[in-house]
């Protein structure tokens, strides 16, 4: 069941920062979106730090989903632009992070979200 109370967790994570940006979307302007987190928030950093060759050249522009993901439709709604921090962006996510297991000997340097 870990993989329905992640779900559940970043279901009511992405409601929570939802409706606070929503909330105070009327009385302040953004400037700039910044984002930490794994694949469900990375738009390009482990694309960037591989060539390309994850998450592979069939997901959308380095993402790890078939479409834009959610931190696209927010940063869009408030007419901001987003982009990896590899590439002097402010999305600083990296699919693969975890937040207090280290990384496997041998593997690609994944930043953990504490990390990051």
């Amino acid at each position: 069941m870990p993989i329905l109370s992640t779900l559940r967790a970043t279901v009511s994570t992405v409601a929570f920062v939802g409706c606070s940006l929503a909330a105070h979307a009327a009385a302040s302007s953004f400037d700039a979106i910044y984002v930490f987190g794994d694949s469900y928030s990375d738009v390009g950093n482990i694309s960037t730090a591989t060539g390309g060759k994850i998450p592979g050249p069939l997901y959308y522009k380095g993402r790890f989903s078939n479409g834009p993901i959610w931190v696209d439709h927010i940063a869009g709604t408030y007419g901001l632009i987003l982009a990896p921090s590899l590439a002097g962006g402010t999305d600083y996510a990296f699919g693969g992070a975890e937040v207090t297991a280290p990384v496997p000997e041998g593997s690609q340097s994944i930043p953990s979200v504490p990390e990051q």
